[in-house]
């Protein structure tokens, strides 16, 4: 005969309210107290579901004033009324709607929402929107194994978003020695900026002595102003690795006025 597993000192078993709640259907709970009234006093109902007589005599008002709605018997929770410093619905709804079409982390969709529609929200403020309304950013397994936010190319156009990086050509592994030994007898320049259209896969090669914020800046804009002497009028994205040759990351105050007096 099998033995029943011995209890922590202190803890008491589940009752059928709890169990009921723990399945997350709130319901279910509603369903079966209604059940149970047919054929039990309120007490007794009480008894079975353990809680108290008060809330089975609450719960058995609302099925009445409700006509027979079972929905209407347990009420969500929180404040019935909308908190004054909350954020207002049109901007939530905005939020909600940006970040499920780009799938942006909270501090790039607070950069973009800026940009867009100049609207300051704080990333904080963004993050508990995102949870509040069970939204997460969308991620995929590399071949290396890392997971990396998934970018939706359906949703930009040819020559519209750019992944920009730079690259130490000397760095003693990738060409043969011969080619480092004349790198650097002919005194050849030491770094590479790319750029790359993620639709196209077209790119730009440029290359410079240092590896410096003022190559990184002159590099962009002159991507971006052979795009539009070129005819290309829409609106350009510049993704980068956040180095300080691009201005650090999106919060440092290099970045924020490189994106206030020039790209904007």
């Amino acid at each position: 005969m099998a033995q029943q597993k011995p209890t922590k000192e202190g803890s008491h078993p589940m009752t059928l309210y709890q169990k009921l709640k723990a399945s997350g259907n709130p319901q279910a709970i509603a369903q079966i107290t209604i059940s149970l009234l047919e054929s039990h006093s309120v007490k007794e109902t009480a008894k079975i579901l353990g809680v108290t007589p008060r809330w089975v005599y609450k719960l058995k008002e609302r099925f009445r004033l409700s006509n027979g709605d079972i929905s209407a018997c347990i009420k969500k929770r929180g404040p019935k009324f909308r908190m004054p410093t909350r954020t207002p619905e049109h901007i939530e709804n905005l939020v909600v709607t940006l970040a499920k079409e780009t799938n942006l982390g909270s501090k790039r969709l607070t950069l973009f929402i800026k940009n867009t529609f100049n609207i300051q929200l704080s990333p904080f403020t963004i993050r508990n929107i995102r949870r509040r309304y069970g939204i997460q950013c969308q991620k995929h397994r590399t071949i290396t194994g890392s997971r990396r936010f998934a970018a939706d190319f359906s949703a930009f156009e040819p020559l519209q978003f750019w992944q920009i990086d730079s690259k130490h050509i000397a760095d003693q592994s990738a060409l043969p020695p011969e080619a480092y030994a004349s790198i650097f007898k002919n005194k050849l320049p030491l770094y590479q900026f790319t750029a790359v259209d993620i639709k196209t896969r077209l790119r730009f090669i440029a290359y410079a002595d240092s590896l410096d914020f003022k190559n990184g800046l002159t590099f962009m804009l002159l991507v971006a102003a052979w795009l539009r002497a070129f005819g290309v009028k829409h609106q350009l994205f510049f993704q980068t690795d956040n180095g300080a040759e691009f201005g650090g990351n999106a919060t440092s105050r290099k970045r924020k006025l490189v994106q206030k007096l020039i790209f904007d």
